[in-house]
């Protein structure tokens, strides 16, 4: 099921939604759905149990994935990846996933496919953000979030 809605063309906005999402799954997985798990190494995946870590089928899901949860309406009984999206989702949601591990530069060269970002003589991608390394979501989810907001700003103040 598509959404009518386009996601945000920019990367701050993008990983605002992105983290915005991921918040809406952990609510709801708080809230008891125990169909529900995050996490960043699956984009949205339905795991069986077939080796008996679960005692139901779950959907495993990234930050793209909450994105292609809550923002594009995928089901919860559906494996998606970002190849299963229209050209545009496709690239955003490639973009996210960049963002989330803090590799601005290659979600800046995503988005230079939509959006007319500035290019320098060589035709190379002029970013003003430096890439850094993220804490996993695993390891440290406030400190995680803590980074990304991090992001968020710095992305929304280069104007990208």
């Amino acid at each position: 099921m598509m959404m009518d809605k386009p996601l945000p063309g920019t990367l701050h906005e993008l990983l605002a939604l992105g983290l915005q999402d991921v918040e809406k799954v952990e609510m709801e997985i708080r809230g008891g759905n125990k169909g529900l798990e995050i996490d960043m190494s699956n984009w949205h995946a339905v795991l069986e149990d077939l080796e008996g870590e679960y005692d139901r089928i779950v959907c495993s899901i990234c930050m793209a994935g909450c994105v292609m949860r809550e923002e594009l309406g995928t089901e919860d009984d559906v494996d998606m990846m970002p190849d299963d999206f229209e050209n545009e989702d496709r690239i955003k949601l490639d973009a996210i996933n960049c963002l989330r591990t803090g590799d601005v530069s290659a979600a800046y060269e995503f988005l230079y496919e939509v959006n007319d970002y500035n290019r320098d003589e060589n035709d190379e991608d002029i970013c003003t953000v430096a890439d850094r390394r993220i804490v996993e979501y695993c390891k440290d989810v406030v400190g995680f979030k803590k980074e990304i907001r991090e992001l968020i700003g710095e992305l929304k103040e280069a104007g990208i």
